[in-house]
């Protein structure tokens, strides 16, 4: 079907010939489903991690949040933000934007500018993005 395909076709014959799968390599198949349009493959995968060990890194949960919002599923994805942040996991740039801009789109105003406040205490900046998903935010 496409080059997604193919990754999750390498990736189970991996798994198949007794290769320990890394971080990597899970996070590979995840982003190569979640970018040919196949989020539920990629959640299924993302979901699969900690059963075998791996614990998604912060650039595998962004993917996985992405995937979710894809899907339809912002509040799902929402959710797992703070999910990630309860396992010592640091949002990325993109986690954080992502989150502030489905409050936006869901019209929770209050939430998203409680996110923009809180990144500076995370240690992250808020870029161009985050700031006028809250400014749109709060003219709806």
């Amino acid at each position: 079907e496409g080059p997604w395909q193919q990754a999750l076709d390498l990736f189970a014959g991996m798994l198949l010939e007794g290769v320990l799968a890394d971080l990597i390599s899970w996070s590979a198949a995840v982003s190569a489903c979640k970018n040919g349009g196949r989020w539920q493959h990629a959640l299924t995968l993302f979901d699969g991690m900690p059963f075998r060990k791996v614990p998604p890194d912060e650039i595998c949960w962004s993917v996985a949040m992405d995937a979710w919002e894809e899907g339809g599923k912002w509040q799902q994805a929402l959710n797992q933000f703070f999910v990630m942040g309860s396992r010592k996991v640091i949002p990325t740039l993109f986690s954080w934007n992502l989150v502030v801009t489905e409050n936006e789109k869901a019209g929770q105003w209050q939430e998203a500018l409680t996110l923009v406040a809180a990144m500076p205490l995370r240690k992250t900046c808020p870029d161009t993005i985050c700031w006028s998903a809250a400014v749109s935010a709060c003219e709806r």
